[in-house]
């Protein structure tokens, strides 16, 4: 089944429309958000991930989904899930300094304190290449991807309104899937655009200016560490280049 849109409002706005098809057509318990750039290896592995979730929900009536442990491809670390981001924690993600001077926060932050990962672990923000989620908490409860995020921290209002109703995500710690970063979006080596890094800064103000309400004098000191981390990444990048050519 396709769903046609005369032109592109989105990774939000598109899943929140089939996911809001498929719940009023009652066509699956379970929604399945995946990128294109997802692999699955190991045939049972959907199959096994959905009983593991069905089997939680049994004993824990907070959990309403989950995924598997996600491999970026071209990186040794497992870093797909994240805790609920504070004022400060988004200080650190938008510019490097901060991360490394706060090195072992950020690390908790996206759950580096528990790797490897050696038993299931609830969590909330889950990781916007895979998850699985139960339709109708999806549309119902949850109330779907926020539409104004075009691009970018969908999954971190999703896993911050997750909280809100007292709900979370499961991670099955024996299931691995590989995801190739940048094939979807074009940027490779994690590396960022302009187009994606005005989405981005969008999202982000969207989360700490509705959500963590912060005031206007926070999100003048977000925008201007994360330009400030932007424009020096991509000058370092000219400057790479250049000397590479001599």
């Amino acid at each position: 089944m396709n769903i046609n849109l005369d032109e592109n409002l989105g990774y939000s706005y598109g899943n929140n429309l089939a996911a809001k098809y498929i719940y009023e057509h009652s066509l699956a318990e379970y929604l399945i958000i995946m990128n294109p750039d997802m692999f699955i290896p190991k045939k049972g592995d959907l199959d096994n991930l959905v009983g593991k979730i069905d089997r939680a929900r049994k004993e824990n009536s907070k959990i309403i989904g989950g995924q598997p442990v996600i491999h970026t491809m071209g990186q040794s670390k497992y870093l797909s899930i994240r805790r609920i981001p504070d004022k400060f924690d988004m200080l650190i993600q938008v510019f490097f300094p901060l991360r490394i001077l706060w090195r072992d926060r950020y690390k908790k932050l996206w759950f580096e304190d528990l790797m490897p990962f050696n038993s299931d672990v609830t969590y909330y923000i889950p990781s916007g290449s895979f998850f699985v989620i139960d339709t109708k908490e999806f549309v119902d409860n949850i109330k779907m991807f926020d539409k104004r995020t075009f691009l970018y921290e969908e999954e971190v209002i999703l896993g911050y309104k997750i909280r809100l109703q007292n709900k979370a995500m499961l991670l099955d710690h024996s299931i691995v899937m590989n995801h190739s970063q940048g094939e979807s979006t074009g940027a490779k080596n994690n590396s960022m655009n302009w187009f994606m890094f005005k989405h981005m800064l969008h999202s982000k103000n969207i989360y700490a200016r509705d959500f963590l309400k912060t005031s206007t004098f926070f999100l003048i000191i977000l925008d201007t560490l994360f330009y400030l981390n932007f424009s020096s990444q991509r000058i370092v990048k000219l400057l790479f280049r250049i000397f590479n050519k001599k």
